[in-house]
């Protein structure tokens, strides 16, 4: 996750892009595979730090779930 993460800002930096948070956020849980996408469309976030928080939280529930 965090390899994305730090890819899609290197990403959005390279090639300047300028947005609202929104439509950032937007790119981000695009991203996203499965379960984790649609935990994204669920949620009442901001900004794709929120978002990245999220995703942590799921990302150890998860991991806690299968074990």
């Amino acid at each position: 996750m965090d390899q994305y993460t730090d890819r899609f800002y290197e990403l959005t930096i390279c090639n300047r892009i300028v947005e609202i948070n929104q439509q950032t956020l937007a790119r981000y849980c695009n991203g996203l595979h499965g379960k984790l996408r649609k935990e994204m469309l669920i949620a009442h976030l901001i900004n794709v730090k929120e978002a990245y928080q999220l995703v942590l939280r799921i990302k150890k529930y998860m991991e806690y779930e299968w074990k």
